[in-house]
């Protein structure tokens, strides 16, 4: 299933993201612009592009 292939990635780059936040714990602005963009990746990676 897509779904599956799609979530894997996503939580891989979920604990890529985790790793660079606590390497940078002051660039909270940096995060929250990964975190959108990873957000805008899985809603595309879902609904099937």
């Amino acid at each position: 299933m897509q779904y599956s292939f799609a979530h894997v990635r996503w939580r891989a780059a979920m604990r890529r993201f985790e790793k660079a936040r606590r390497l940078h714990r002051g660039q909270k602005r940096a995060w929250r612009k990964l975190h959108r963009w990873a957000t805008t990746a899985l809603r595309e990676e879902m609904r099937g592009r």
